[in-house]
Parts: C-alpha cells; sequence; structure tokens
C-alpha cells in the first residue's frame, strides 16, 4: 500500500475519530470543481492548446501547454459551394475603433413581474451559494502526523472501491477566424507532457491534439451547440450565413443565408428546445434575427444591435442580453413581447455569462485603451450593478463554474492570461498565463 494511502488512511481516522466534519468521499480526487479549463492561444506563431487542470480538496493546479495539429475534414464533407464573400475583417482589430454611441435608458417600468425580485429601492437578498459534497473543507488540509511509532494501518479503503466509470472525452470545437474552418478536437487526449511547438516533433513523449478541421467559409464566429452536442451552428460573418455542422459526421449539413447575404452575422444564441436561433450582426447598426430551425426561416427583429460581439439567453429561456460593444450597453429583451426591458450601462461589453440558478449575470468589460478590464456583476432579474471586478487588458471569453463559486475570464492580449474569480469575494485569486491572444473558453462537465 502506497505511502499517500497510507496517509489518506491515517488522516480519514483521524478526523473521524474527533466527529467533527463528514467522513472522507470515497470517490477522493475523481470529482472536482472548478472543472478543468480549455482555451486556444498561440505560441511561436503556432496554435496551441492550454488545458488548465484542478485537483479537488486541494490548491494543486497545472497548466499544459499542447501543440494542435490540424487535418482537413475530406472534401465531401465541405459545403458545395463557397460562400459569398460579404465584407473584409481584420481579426487583429474588431471590432473597430468607432466612436461610441450613446446609451439609451428605456423608460421606467410601472411594475416589475414577480419573478424579476425586488425593485432598486429593495435589492434581493444575497445569493445561496450552493455546497456539494466535494466543496466542504478539506480534512487532509492541517492533518499532522502524530509522534512515532504508529499504530498498524487497518485494512486500505480504497483497495476494493470499484473504478470509476470510463469518460470517453468531450469534444473541444472551436473556430480558426483567419482561416474559415471549424476545428474538433477531443479532450481525452493526453495532456500530461508540456512542449514547445519546435520541441513537439523532436521528442517522443510530446503530445500533439490532433484536429479534424472542416472549412465552412470566410470569417467564422460565434457559435453554439444543440442540447444534445450533435450540431454546431457557426455564424461566417464573412459570408452572411449561417454554417449548420453535423458534429457526428464532421460534415457541413446546410448554410442559413441571413438577409440575402447582405448581413454580417458574429453572435448566435439557441433557445432551450433548440428550435430558434438568435443572430446578432457585426455592425456600427446592425440587426437582430430569428431563425427558425426546423423550416430555416429568418425574421428580423424590431431591435438594433451595434457590434453585438455576444448574445446569450437567461436560464428560464424569457431574457435576451446582448452586449453592445460599440454602443458600449448591454440590452436586455423580453423574448415574449421582442421589447428592450433594460439598459445596462457597460463599457464595451464583450461577453456575457449566467450562473446556473440565473439569478448572477457576469459581463466582461474590454474598452482597448484601458489597459485594466472589467467583470461586471449584475443581479439578473433586478438589474443592479453589485461589483465592478479589475481584470486583465481586453478581457473577452468568460464562463461560470456549475457550482456557481468561480467565473473564468480570458484576457485577449499578447501576453494573454486567464484569470480565476471568487464569487464570494468578487476578485481574482489565480492568474495562468497562456500565450498570446487566447480566444475562447471551454469547460469540463
Amino acid at each position: 500500500m502506497s505511502l499517500r494511502k497510507n496517509a489518506i488512511l491515517l488522516a480519514a481516522l483521524a478526523v473521524t475519530a474527533c466527529a467533527q466534519i463528514p467522513p472522507v468521499d470515497p470517490m477522493f480526487n475523481r470529482v472536482k470543481d472548478p472543472p478543468d479549463v480549455y482555451t486556444i492561444s498561440t505560441v511561436n506563431n503556432a496554435k496551441v492548446l492550454f488545458r488548465i487542470g484542478f485537483f479537488p480538496y486541494d490548491q494543486r493546479v497545472n497548466v499544459y501547454q499542447v501543440p494542435v495539429l490540424t487535418a482537413p475534414a475530406p472534401k465531401t464533407n465541405r459545403p458545395a459551394a463557397k460562400p459569398r464573400l460579404a465584407g473584409s475583417f481584420d481579426e487583429n482589430n474588431f471590432p473597430p475603433d468607432l466612436p461610441p454611441l450613446a446609451s439609451t435608458v428605456p423608460p421606467a417600468q410601472p411594475q416589475l413581474r414577480p419573478r424579476d425580485g425586488a425593485t432598486a429601492a429593495t435589492p434581493p437578498d444575497a445569493e445561496a451559494l450552493q455546497f456539494d459534497p466535494w466543496e466542504l473543507p478539506d480534512p487532509l488540509q492541517n492533518f499532522a502526523f502524530p509522534a512515532a511509532p504508529l499504530a498498524p494501518p487497518l485494512p486500505d479503503p480504497f483497495a476494493v472501491l470499484p473504478n470509476p466509470p470510463a469518460v470517453p472525452g468531450n469534444q473541444i470545437p472551436w473556430v480558426d477566424f483567419s482561416l474559415g474552418a471549424l476545428n474538433i478536437t477531443n479532450s481525452a487526449h493526453p495532456l500530461g507532457f508540456v512542449a514547445a511547438p519546435q520541441q513537439a516533433a523532436e521528442d517522443p513523449r510530446a503530445t500533439v491534439a490532433k484536429a479534424i478541421s472542416i472549412s465552412i467559409g470566410p470569417s467564422p464566429a460565434g457559435m453554439v451547440l444543440s442540447r444534445d452536442l450533435t450540431t454546431a451552428y457557426v455564424a461566417v460573418s464573412g459570408a452572411g450565413q449561417v454554417a449548420v455542422v453535423d458534429l457526428t459526421a464532421n460534415a457541413v449539413k446546410s448554410m442559413i443565408t441571413i438577409a440575402s447575404g447582405s448581413a454580417v452575422p458574429y453572435s448566435l444564441a439557441l433557445s432551450h428546445d433548440d428550435n430558434t436561433l438568435y443572430v446578432g450582426e457585426a455592425a456600427p447598426q446592425g440587426g437582430l434575427y430569428a431563425i427558425d430551425l426546423p423550416t430555416a426561416t429568418v425574421t428580423q427583429l424590431p431591435i438594433a444591435v451595434y457590434y453585438a460581439t455576444n448574445i446569450v439567453i437567461s436560464p428560464d429561456d424569457t431574457r435576451l442580453w446582448i452586449a453592445n460593444n460599440v454602443g458600449s450597453n448591454v440590452a436586455v429583451i423580453d423574448l415574449l413581447t421582442n421589447s428592450v426591458v433594460a439598459t445596462l450601462p457597460v463599457v464595451s461589453p464583450w461577453a456575457i455569462a449566467f450562473n446556473r440558478t440565473g439569478t448572477r449575470v457576469y459581463i466582461s468589460s474590454a474598452p482597448r485603451a484601458n489597459p485594466i478590464g472589467t467583470v461586471e456583476v449584475y443581479d439578473a432579474n433586478s438589474y443592479l450593478s453589485l461589483a465592478s471586478i479589475p481584470v486583465g487588458h481586453l478581457p473577452h471569453s468568460l464562463g461560470v463554474t456549475p457550482s456557481g463559486r468561480h467565473v473564468f475570464v480570458v484576457n485577449a492580449s499578447s501576453p494573454g492570461s486567464v484569470m480565476q474569480i471568487s464569487t464570494v469575494t468578487n476578485a481574482v485569486i489565480r492568474t495562468f498565463p497562456v500565450g498570446d491572444s487566447p480566444s475562447g473558453l471551454g469547460m469540463e462537465r
């Protein structure tokens, strides 16, 4: 029996004898929150997959840097006709530096709906954090061995436990803006050895993440996945279309044209029943569209957007939140009436994320001229500002862990980084360097 297992056993016995906290979880070190985090960055002009691996019950965390080797999908999986180029984009200057538009504040509502929580005069109570078994205090953290001699250890409780079920790994789809492709790799590939790209071909231990590359058209941008993870919808901003990609066959099933191809689709949001896809344009003053997916019918909604870098549907499926980057505000749309119910004054917003319960919303604020961006925290029901958290330069993608206890944000600068935020203190607790211009953020569930 290993020394590690002996230590675990002795600690468990000591803690159990004191009867102060629950016994050690028998699935020790197999379930975690926060989960592992992934992002794609550039190192020495090569695409690299970064994996931030967390371990439960202790403070260990590893950052793995893995070169990505992309291979094109078979030609039969590509669209029959190349999409028409509707405009040119510079991925290093998006959105362009334009003067911000004046924010418009809607008239005060006479009443808030019961589900909207309290009024501005009586803010709601603080959110009750969700506690899971693996979030309890670490019973091993402050353990100290008693003086020798030690009593003979009891039988190892871990020796007879069944192994956890095998996990096939998670697909990691990501778009390449400059090459017009949707790339797909898998997190099941071992990511344990760190190697610079120029060393990967020489060192047999080096890990290279293999990805399938599917050509979908010029300047792909926003992407959403269906609930069953079998279909990806990608905004092809340079062609005025949305690509529908079958992730089981790694093939483009169809292309949906927005407004006769003259639109510049950039951000996407999918309703919870997978039937309606919302599309926001990347234009100084663009349109908002709803696509009925069973019929591929496109309808323009009576709402203007201003470089909509991200649109997100609230967990209750009744609100659409729009990051108007050039307009320097976040608009909240009632999907029942297709009307604006709130406008939040956020400077150069880029991305929006909810916690699982839908009570808190986190918005990355990324002004180009300011070396320090922020993550703005709002009450999702009363629209009250709760906190402004300083982060790095150009904070873009962000995500909330399933427990709601942490937020991760990608600073898309050079050099770039990923920051971990505690939602208890609303402060950055860790920073991970991840190469140049990281884009996108994914979490294992």
